[in-house]
């Protein structure tokens, strides 16, 4: 992921943030609707992960219903 897209997906107009300030329910759609669009890639990809952890710990971790939509720098 870029620099720019990153910084667009999390502070621009529409990103991440933005939906959180409008209120805690919109932020918390929106991430459930990022981690459901994104968690099943990454759970495809097995080669990403399978040295450390099990397709169904990762799955689950992921997927989870607290999971959160979060890069870490």
């Amino acid at each position: 992921m870029s620099i720019t897209l990153f910084d667009q997906l999390m502070n621009g107009a529409t990103g991440y943030r933005a939906h959180y300030s409008v209120s805690v329910e919109v932020g918390e759609e929106f991430n459930r609707r990022l981690v459901d669009a994104i968690a099943p890639m990454i759970v495809c990809c097995e080669q990403l992960y399978s040295d450390k952890f099990t397709h169904i710990f990762c799955e689950s971790s992921l997927l989870g219903s607290f999971s959160k939509f979060w890069y870490p720098k």
